[in-house]
């Protein structure tokens, strides 16, 4: 930090007088400093501030001495004071030989006074710390100062009860400190006044008790202990801020560390100050929590509310909304987890709206951007008060904000008059959250998968299969929402998994089930031995479906990986799968389902056909007629591509329903109209779209070739696309039950037409 700014605080004192001035309103400075002092150098600081406390002392001295003239306490209170003095006084004829009289008084043993602090004080110094030392001197000094004025009782007026109070009770507290600071070897400003003030509190209640003393002695005494402890005779200095102009560079917490009390109206000028100037509240907020440990929560008020002054001066900016930082053993201003991961949210779709060039998804993207800043203005609402209205003005003024860049958005969107928003997903598999209006339902599967589960006395294992690429995934995901509340569907990707082993598979699948069902993670670490994690498996099963109206649907997909783990060891594999077939066919509660391309009668050592043989199988395949010219021609109603009859029914013929190659024509075929603005779809378009979403790498063609078909497979399909007929029976039944190939009267053809052309095309370039 550089030393212009107002914030910033000297590790060294200049001199003398501001490392008094650091004993009185810096002691973190002072302890900070004395420990980086060795001896030599700590006596020497102390002699040269000796000096200036010898001077406070007479100054403090006199002023006390001028106290009593004005009060004429001698007269007043002469059971108070020795007669010599009272002789004197009274026979004094002005105030200057009244002064001279009390002085001389005094003066006889200053030096004592002087000498004793300075003796005192050397060994506090070689003891604890030079700040330990000062502050020992100091009240030295004033103790014997004050006996010597010989006001041996609290006088009963505000003066006299304040000047004893002072002393006796700093005077008996110190000693209470400098036995803890022996013990531990620290020293604070907090310490010094917790322990001085209670310390003194005690020490006067008792010595007025033990002389005597009356019920006003002990309420003066505990009218010093709230005096000293907080501070109060500083306070109405402070109050006087009220009536004059803070900001966060000039405040009474810049030159003060030790203010107890909250200063009226304070607070809130100052939060109001850092939402106008969040810079240099950040830096104010550092500053209180480094050298101001008494104002560590409202250093969160200023936090606070110059984040949400950051937010206000950025908007739309995603950059800007940072979350603010809570000091450690302030929990009570922290936000819920659901608070910052709204604001995280919130960010990545501003980024993901800003970034986008389509504007017709960028519209899209920017009123998804708008409904999290909504949710966000509610759940703030529901936040702390302690801190939460700072945000509420700089939510709305995004909003606002955004309601005219959302105008403009639409605005953009009508002069670039795009034909229709492209709503097809040529890539991933469809999300309930975003592509629901495009999934086809399967109907047929999902309602032969309720009667088998709601019907099954014991319960079987469901397999899902069809090619790749045709949505068996995409079934997946909506089968929450297709199922209902009967449900609770836990999905779970075999190609996701992290640790490749049996026990990985088992401990992440439990941490999948306990997320699924809000259950607190348990970080479970299933066991090596198959047959052990299984056993575990089940009883954990058992215990979280136990009464619950609904059953457990777990789901794998790509469930040959499973298949990969277990070969490794055919043995304890066959075990796994009996151990699992037996718990299936146990209960009724949870469900085994399993989703892929192959058939369980083809997986090998161990044979899962032989386990599995109740097996229900659920096959997915192309989309039929209806449902393909549907997602062709009108996949949402506010679709606005127009093809002929006869063009949708080729798309069909060539694709013959298969979901993923439609899609992704589908997808640039509405590319194609937005580029030249025109609607009206033809084979012209349709060829264009083939040349662009046709190649090599398209997937569920090229994953066919190179992964699904086996040597003689291959041999089988470059025979029929020649129009050989293939002789490799085994080649052709498998061909033929996974639907690669169909039936043409007594000869074979592929099933896809697009199939064909790719394989002339690129089958010869895979190696």
């Amino acid at each position: 930090m550089e030393t212009t700014s107002p914030f910033y605080k000297p590790s060294v004192p200049k001199n003398s007088f501001e490392l008094l001035k650091w004993l009185f309103f810096e002691p973190l400075l002072l302890d900070r400093f004395s420990k980086t002092l060795d001896r030599k150098n700590a006596v020497k600081w102390f002699f040269n501030t000796y000096l200036l406390i010898i001077l406070l002392s007479i100054i403090l001295f006199t002023f006390y001495i001028f106290i009593a003239i004005i009060l004429d306490l001698p007269h007043n209170y002469q059971e108070l004071f020795p007669d010599s003095l009272i002789l004197k006084w009274d026979k004094a004829n002005n105030y200057t030989e009244k002064f001279f009289s009390f002085f001389k008084h005094g003066f006889r043993v200053l030096p004592y006074s002087l000498l004793s602090g300075l003796f005192f004080g050397l060994a506090g110094t070689f003891v604890v710390s030079l700040g330990a030392g000062l502050i020992i001197s100091l009240i030295i000094d004033l103790i014997i100062g004050f006996l010597i004025s010989y006001s041996g009782g609290l006088v009963p007026v505000l003066t006299g009860a304040l000047t004893t109070g002072v002393v006796l009770g700093i005077g008996s507290g110190i000693v209470l400190f400098m036995i803890l600071n022996l013990i531990d070897g620290s020293i604070s400003g907090f310490k010094i006044g917790l322990v001085g003030g209670l310390g003194g509190c005690l020490f006067v209640a008792f010595l007025m008790l033990g002389l005597g003393g009356t019920l006003e002695g002990g309420l003066q005494a505990s009218l010093f202990f709230f005096l000293s402890y907080f501070r109060i005779y500083m306070y109405p200095i402070y109050l006087l801020s009220i009536f004059q102009s803070v900001n966060l560079k000039q405040n009474p917490y810049i030159n003060d560390s030790i203010i107890w009390l909250p200063i009226p109206f304070l607070k809130s000028r100052l939060a109001e100050s850092a939402y106008e100037d969040p810079d240099s509240a950040f830096e104010f907020v550092d500053f209180l929590l480094e050298y101001r440990p008494l104002q560590r929560s409202f250093a969160m008020h200023i936090s606070h509310s110059a984040t949400a002054g950051q937010w206000d001066k950025n908007v739309l900016k995603a950059d800007a909304l940072i979350i603010p930082q809570i000091a450690v053993k302030q929990e009570k201003f922290l936000p819920s987890q659901n608070w910052t991961a709204k604001i995280e949210a919130i960010k990545a779709q501003l980024v993901a709206s800003q970034k986008e060039n389509n504007i017709g998804i960028r519209k899209k993207s920017f009123e998804d951007f708008m409904r999290l800043l909504k949710e966000l203005r509610d759940l703030t609402l529901r936040e702390s008060p302690l801190w939460n209205k700072y945000y509420l003005p700089a939510i709305e003024k995004w909003l606002d904000v955004a309601i005219g860049e959302l105008e403009s958005l639409k605005l953009k969107l009508q002069s670039a008059m795009p034909i229709t928003a492209n709503v097809y997903r040529s890539g991933d598999a469809l999300n309930p959250k975003s592509d629901s209006r495009v999934f086809m339902e399967r109907d047929d599967v999902k309602d032969e998968f309720i009667t088998k589960v709601m019907t099954a006395v014991a319960m079987p294992m469901f397999l899902i299969r069809g090619q790749r690429r045709v949505g068996k995934t995409s079934l997946l995901n909506f089968l929450p929402e297709r199922l209902g509340a009967r449900f609770k569907i836990v999905k779970f990707d075999m190609q996701g998994l992290i640790e490749h082993t049996v026990s990985g598979w088992f401990s992440e699948l439990r941490g999948a089930i306990n997320k699924e069902l809000s259950l607190p993670p348990d970080n479970y670490k299933a066991p090596e031995q198959w047959l052990k994690a299984c056993s575990e498996l089940k009883e954990f099963l058992e215990h979280v479906s136990k009464e619950k109206d609904y059953k457990l649907v777990i789901a794998f997909d790509e469930y040959e990986d499973i298949h990969k783990l277990i070969s490794k060891d055919p043995e304890q594999g066959a075990q796994l799968l009996g151990a699992m077939r037996s718990f299936s066919q146990s209960q009724n509660y949870v469900v085994f389902l399993f989703a892929g391309t192959r058939l369980f009668s083809e997986l090998r050592d161990p044979n899962w056909n032989e386990y599995f043989v109740q097996t229900v199988t659920l096959k997915v395949d192309y989309l039929k007629y209806d449902e393909a010219i549907k997602l062709i021609t009108k996949p949402v109603e506010d679709f606005n591509l127009k093809y002929p009859p006869e063009l949708a029914n080729h798309m069909y013929e060539i694709t013959q329903g298969h979901p993923a190659l439609l899609q992704a024509i589908c997808s640039e075929m509405v590319d194609i109209a937005n580029r030249a603005l025109n609607g009206n779809m033809t084979f012209a378009n349709l060829d264009e779209a083939l040349a662009k979403s046709i190649d090599r790498s398209t997937h569920a063609m090229s994953v066919f070739w190179s992964q699904f078909c086996t040597d003689s497979d291959k041999e089988t399909v470059l025979k029929i696309i020649k129009g050989n007929p293939p002789s490799d029976k085994v080649s052709i039944a498998r061909l033929l039950e996974h639907g690669f190939i169909a039936k043409d009267g007594d000869k074979l053809k592929m099933r896809v037409p697009l199939f064909e052309l790719w394989l002339k095309e690129y089958a010869e370039t895979f190696f």
